[in-house]
């Protein structure tokens, strides 16, 4: 943008309190969420970075109208070039300087792997048995359920129904943690290790490539902090 004659100030990256800090990145392994928000479905909170102001709002204030309208179309792009396909604008170059090297068939099959990957974690002897005390744990919470999807889908359409209050979502998510936390979490975590290094030791260009993506957001993120 500022090769286009404007300022610019980034958004600052959202981060996630503390307390919010699961190791799988799975909110709801996390107790302190699980409190307020249950599975997050009656409780849902807010879209990350909904709150976060805009750093560059002030800014643009200080533009003529024709003047912010220039400045969409070079950090947007036009119309034009979304109805062919070929977006411009610096947001676009942004994203190709990080993902560019990503082909479709890079995406669809990292999107696959992943897919695989749960797959295999789920059919683990070891999640399978893991998951069998889960369920008798939950059965000592007076919940007859398999699988924690089936606890997250129970209060799915429980809520869609209008048929489970809020307080009653937290609590089976708070009993769920707990199960969780005394029959799966340790076992998920080392089978899943165990299960991403033999997927990406068979498929080392897709590890390349992930690799690098990596490489490209630290270095976005150090300019950043610097």
């Amino acid at each position: 943008m500022e090769a286009k004659g404007w300022k610019y100030w980034p958004r600052p990256p959202v981060t996630l309190p503390a307390s919010a800090a699961s190791s799988d990145g799975d909110l709801t392994h996390d107790e302190g969420y699980v409190r307020q928000h249950g599975y997050g479905i009656t409780l849902s909170p807010a879209p990350a970075g909904e709150d976060l102001p805009d750093p560059n709002a002030s800014y643009l204030d200080t533009l003529t109208e024709q003047e912010r309208r220039q400045y969409g179309r070079d950090w947007l792009g036009t119309t034009e070039d979304f109805e062919t396909g070929s977006p411009s604008g610096c947001a676009n170059e942004a994203r190709q300087e990080v993902f560019g090297s990503l082909s479709e068939t890079e995406v669809t099959g990292g999107q696959e792997l992943v897919n695989e990957l749960d797959d295999r974690v789920r059919a683990d002897p070891r999640i399978v048995e893991a998951t069998q005390e889960w369920s008798r744990c939950m059965t000592g919470h007076g919940y007859d359920l398999s699988t924690p999807q089936q606890a997250r889908a129970h209060v799915q359409e429980r809520a869609e129904q209008q048929a489970i209050s809020p307080d009653e979502e937290r609590q089976i998510a708070l009993a769920d943690l707990d199960c969780y936390d005394r029959e799966l979490r340790d076992v998920t975590e080392a089978v899943r290790r165990e299960h991403e290094e033999r997927i990406l030791q068979e498929n080392p260009q897709i590890a390349a490539v992930l690799a690098e993506v990596a490489r490209e957001l630290e270095d976005l993120q150090n300019d950043h902090d610097r």
